[in-house]
């Protein structure tokens, strides 16, 4: 059974979460996603906390306009407070006072260097993944009421354009 990894970002950061972080998520035993990006303010039925704590990791996508957010930062402080693995993927030169505005706990956790060179971020993204045999089995998010959308995003299935989910 493959896992599923809850992606904090903020909107402007979306491209880069679906052309660069996802796509070598599945080879390491990802292949499901979600992000709050993705469900809008209505859809979740349960709360973003329960969502995280159903997945088998959390990564952080941190950005300049990411420190911005007031969803990013909240997020952040969920992530922490959960007893998932938190990783955080920095996409741009972020310090001093923008880090500062972000959840303290946040600056000792596992970072890897999207500003490197891909194929270097990309294999610190694979080993620091958590290893899918020992990561605790999680519930899918399941459908609680008619018309709710899954969170759960295949990333197999769907492209930016579609903007589907997966329903069980």
């Amino acid at each position: 059974m493959m896992s599923v990894a809850y992606i904090i970002h903020c909107e402007q950061d979306l491209g880069f979460v679906e052309k660069t972080l996802i796509p070598p998520l599945p080879s390491n035993g990802f292949d499901r996603w979600v992000s709050s990006q993705h469900l809008g303010p209505s859809t979740p039925s349960l709360p973003i906390a329960e969502i995280m704590a159903r997945c088998n990791t959390i990564v952080a996508v941190l950005s300049r306009a990411a420190v911005d957010s007031p969803t990013f930062r909240s997020e952040i402080g969920l992530g922490l407070a959960s007893d998932r693995p938190v990783l955080v993927v920095r996409i741009d030169d972020v310090g001093g006072s923008d880090l500062d505005r972000l959840p303290k706990g946040l600056l000792s956790l596992p970072v890897i260097d999207f500003t490197r060179p891909l194929a270097v971020a990309r294999h610190e993204l694979a080993a620091l993944l958590p290893p899918v045999e020992f990561v605790r089995d999680s519930e899918p998010v399941k459908k609680s009421s008619a018309g709710d959308r899954q969170a759960v995003v295949n990333m197999r299935s769907l492209s930016h354009e579609q903007r589907a989910f997966a329903v069980s």
